[in-house]
């Protein structure tokens, strides 16, 4: 089982959202392809309540790690760059095998912006 890039911990293969997805029990990121992310997006929830949304923003934006992270699959260093064209979202990046990283409550702050912003 590959290990989380952040806190070096075996990820767990899960579901989210119906989509299988590499995640850290330990601290709370997850590990996918562009393409599952996407699959992921596509799936939009019924309604989110405000104060729900504001949260899950305000935990995403404590949760970014600034360090640089080696790719679970490959070991390359993974660069920073921002989810589809909002800035306040880094995501980390393989640049060899384009896997993506996100740290805890990223995945659910993409969530929101995809779907209410």
């Amino acid at each position: 089982m590959p290990r989380c890039p952040l806190c070096r911990t075996p990820t767990e293969l899960i579901k989210y959202e119906a989509v299988p997805v590499h995640s850290c029990g330990t601290c709370g990121g997850h590990w996918l392809t562009e393409v599952k992310l996407d699959a992921i997006l596509r799936r939009r929830e019924i309604d989110m309540p405000a104060p729900v949304k504001q949260k899950v923003v305000e935990l995403a934006a404590e949760a970014n790690s600034g360090q640089e992270l080696l790719c679970l699959s490959c070991g390359t260093p993974m660069i920073k760059e921002p989810f589809k064209h909002w800035s306040d979202i880094t995501l980390d990046r393989c640049r060899k095998c384009n896997g993506l990283w996100l740290d805890r409550h990223e995945l659910e702050k993409c969530q929101v912006y995809w779907e209410y912003l």
